[in-house]
Order: C-alpha cells, then sequence, then structure tokens
C-alpha cells in the first residue's frame, strides 16, 4: 500500500519534530490521512525529507494529543472518532471550563473582549479547516486566560487540538455552523455581562446541542480503533 500523499513540502528547517507533526496533524486533521490508517515510518520519513528520528518524536506529540496510536502488530495508527468520542470531548471540556469560567470571569476586560469578538467575526465565513480551528481555540482563549490558571489552559488547549478532528464534519454542514457561531455569540455576550449562572447555563446547553448535532455528522461508536483517551 502506498505511503499517503501528504502535500507538503519536505521539511528542511529547524525544529525538525515539530514541523513534522504539524504536517501530519493537517493531513489528519482534514482527512488527507483517514482514520485507521496505518503510518509506515520509513516511507513518511523519506516523503517528508527527514530522518525517522524527528519522524518518532512527531509521533509521539500526536499520540499525546490523541491523533494517532500505536496498536499491536500493526504499528502507529491513526485514531478513528465517533460520535461517543464527541460525546466524551464534550463533557470533558464542559467540566473543565466550569472551572475556569468562575476564576475567569471577575477579570476579563474590554481587551479581552474584544479579541473574542474578532476571532468569531473571522471565523464566521473561514473554510479552511485549520485556520478554524485556530479562530475557535483563539476566541475561547481570549475569553479563559483571565482565569490565570495555567494548568487548565494546558489542558484545555490540549484538548482544543484534538477537537479539530470533529470540525470538518460541522464546517460542512449549514446547520451544524450556524449553531457554532451562535453558541459562541451568546457565550461572548454571558462574558460581556458577567453572569455567570448564564455562562454555566449555556455550557451545559453546548454539551447537549453539540452531541444531537454532531452525533448525525459522525460514524456511529464502534468497538474498532477507537481512539484511546
Amino acid at each position: 500500500m502506498p505511503p499517503p500523499n501528504l502535500g507538503p513540502e519536505p521539511v528542511r528547517r529547524a525544529s525538525l519534530a515539530q514541523q513534522v507533526a504539524a504536517s501530519l496533524r493537517n493531513a489528519i486533521l482534514d482527512g488527507r490521512i483517514a482514520g485507521g490508517s496505518v503510518l509506515r515510518q520509513s516511507a513518511l520519513a523519506r516523503e517528508l525529507g527527514v530522518s525517522v528520528i524527528p519522524l518518532r518524536e512527531a509521533l509521539r506529540q500526536l499520540e499525546g494529543e490523541g491523533l494517532v496510536h500505536h496498536a499491536a502488530h500493526r504499528g502507529v495508527v491513526v485514531a478513528t472518532f465517533d460520535a461517543e468520542d464527541v460525546r466524551e470531548l464534550v463533557e470533558i471540556c464542559r467540566a473543565l471550563e466550569t472551572l475556569a469560567f468562575p476564576r475567569a470571569l471577575p477579570n476579563v476586560t474590554p481587551d479581552d473582549l474584544a479579541h473574542a469578538e474578532r476571532a468569531l467575526a473571522a471565523l464566521r465565513d473561514e473554510t479552511d479547516l485549520a485556520r478554524f480551528a485556530d479562530l475557535a481555540w483563539e476566541l475561547r482563549a481570549a475569553l479563559l486566560r483571565p482565569a490565570k490558571s495555567p494548568r487548565l489552559m494546558q489542558q484545555l488547549e490540549m484538548l482544543s487540538k484534538t477537537n479539530r478532528r470533529y470540525w470538518a464534519p460541522f464546517l460542512r454542514d449549514a446547520k451544524a455552523r450556524a449553531w457554532i457561531f451562535e453558541h459562541w455569540r451568546r457565550l461572548i455576550d454571558c462574558v460581556r455581562a458577567a453572569d455567570l449562572d448564564a455562562v454555566l447555563e449555556q455550557l451545559r446547553r453546548v454539551q447537549t446541542e453539540a452531541v444531537a448535532i454532531g452525533a448525525p455528522l459522525l460514524p456511529p461508536a464502534s468497538n474498532e480503533a477507537r481512539s484511546p483517551q
């Protein structure tokens, strides 16, 4: 089986492992490398123009993000995601954000809100998956960094990287796109009003609605090749 065509130019500069990770991450997130694909390290290294050492470092990074995992007798395999994964990740995000927002709300500044508004305006018509995911995190980070909790932010940022895989079907569905925008619009308004109860209610609604809207766009839960948590 020939290696997947990743598209980008071979990696030639410093920080090779990070660049390789970025190249593979983008190929996984936009579907050029499908879930369940076995990543042949020697072939990938040749295609990217690097040795296997930075490639292995990159794969360890992607494994930490939940995008790949090691399977017995197969090697490194791209994680398969389904509706049950969405349910679990949304639940974890809600739990962490429920901890973060009570700390953040008293410290949110007009600049934080303006930053979130700019990200929201930019992502409304964004069709590039990687850029959309970056803007989504930029918006959330603007509202959550005032919590001044680096560990919480680290966990939320890691989840945001894992969540990128789910944006693709959402971006292809007009109803789902409209829902995403409206959710963030309401969340910003609740934060601006410094209404913690409204913020927490919005997080609760998102947990319910994200699963209801996202489940039909993703494969059903399967016992095979589930992404390990």
